[in-house]
């Protein structure tokens, strides 16, 4: 996958707050601009902000659209694909009014503005967008796809680094999902207790959660003013989120190869009389080959889903015909799935029910990938009837007098 590299980038109140009373402080002004004079060290292609930052922005315009009008051409617009900044802004709903397709506020460069829909995004504002000039990409059918996204960014207007600048959904979002590089946080020495505030990360509610994210300090500067520049990855490259020990959870089984887990177990029958499968990750082989057209073009080291593989991760997923492997497993697997899995959809594990001779899929209403609280225990209810029901075929198998 070739995107930019992402760096969240955040002026935050030492209580985490990133808005409210605290932007008054007299020592907020000095961190305010070194967190400027860091933005532009980052020589950035583009800045993007979450649709409540830049409504704040635009002042809260609202699009004028009209419902009738010349058909509008499906996929993306680029109106302008070599402009020196843009100004991404994540608005899936079609909510903010634009006067030209130029982003302009004192004390910043003017920069070409970018609209991040999805396929759900009304075509009235699409229309309303190519009228002022506004590029958009579609990133996501239903909800926003942020490495679908970044990939257009990349291949479409030629960004190679971007800032996200918040707000707090934006920046988890993009964390969660894996498009975060570094997080660079600008910590003003103030805090106002505001509860109602929002946050440097804040999770969109109705969404998928994961329990807690960690990071590896880079980089620590001490800014004039008792300001402090800290500097953060994602902690051992791996998807943000990881699960809490104490919260009741199903495992992810990784990142491996399903449909050689399954021609393993298809050559051991005796040895493995079933299978329950979490969200099974039977898009690896679609991801490599939209990344790679040749192994010969696979890198000796790759960020790829929230860590650094190699060339031997890659190359027996060339030209891989996942479905033919796991058809040739004949006994009973149970494919268990979220319906808002944006990891890997539901549709790849809606295939293999297809190709499986003997498969059954359960799937989990609002469920992303990973299963927690009362999805979790939804789920172990469903692999331990599985199992129950299998070890009865075995005691039964297993009290035939076949020699007779």
């Amino acid at each position: 996958m070739k995107r930019p590299e992402i760096i969240i980038h955040i002026l935050s109140a030492l209580d985490g707050k990133i808005t409210g009373p605290f932007m008054g402080a007299a020592s907020v002004r000095a961190a305010s601009g070194e967190y400027a004079r860091i933005r532009s060290e980052y020589r950035a292609d583009a800045w993007l902000y979450g649709t409540v930052t830049t409504k704040e922005f635009t002042g809260g315009r609202r699009p004028e659209l009209e419902e009738t009008g010349d058909p509008v051409p499906g996929g993306d617009f680029a109106a302008v694909p070599d402009a020196g900044l843009y100004y991404v802004s994540v608005d899936t709903l079609g909510e903010i009014g634009w006067e030209s397709g130029t982003f302009r506020m004192p004390g910043r460069p003017d920069a070409h503005v970018i609209e991040i829909l999805t396929e759900r995004t009304p075509a009235a504002y699409r229309r309303y967008l190519r009228r002022r000039g506004v590029s958009y990409i579609l990133a996501g059918k239903d909800a926003l796809d942020c490495r679908e996204a970044c990939e257009k960014l990349y291949a479409l207007f030629g960004i190679r680094t971007m800032l996200v600048c918040g707000g707090g959904t934006v920046n988890w979002t993009f964390l969660q999902q894996g498009m975060a590089d570094e997080i660079s946080i600008v910590l003003a020495p103030a805090a106002d207790g505001n509860r109602e505030s929002v946050t440097v990360f804040e999770q969109m509610p109705g969404l998928p959660s994961d329990p807690f994210a960690e990071f590896e300090l880079k980089d620590v500067e001490r800014l004039k003013d008792s300001g402090l520049h800290l500097v953060y990855a994602p902690a051992g490259g791996e998807r943000s989120g990881s699960m809490s020990q104490e919260e009741p959870s199903t495992a992810d089984p990784g990142n491996g190869n399903p449909g050689e887990e399954t021609a393993q177990a298809a050559a051991h029958p005796e040895e493995i009389r079933g299978m329950v499968l979490l969200y099974p990750a039977f898009v690896l082989a679609d991801r490599a080959n939209e990344l790679f057209g040749d192994v010969s073009e696979i890198p000796d080291t790759y960020h790829f889903m929230w860590m650094d593989v190699g060339r031997a991760y890659f190359e027996p997923l060339i030209g891989y015909d996942i479905y033919q492997a796991i058809g040739t497993y004949d006994r009973d697997v149970l494919l268990i799935h979220g319906d808002a899995d944006s990891i890997v959809p539901l549709s790849y594990s809606e295939r293999a029910l297809e190709v499986y001779p003997s498969a059954e899929l359960k799937v989990v209403e609002g469920g992303g990938h990973g299963f927690y609280g009362e999805d979790a225990g939804q789920v172990t209810g469903w692999m331990l009837d599985y199992l129950e029901a299998q070890s009865e075929v075995a005691d039964w198998v297993a009290g035939l007098d076949l020699a007779g």
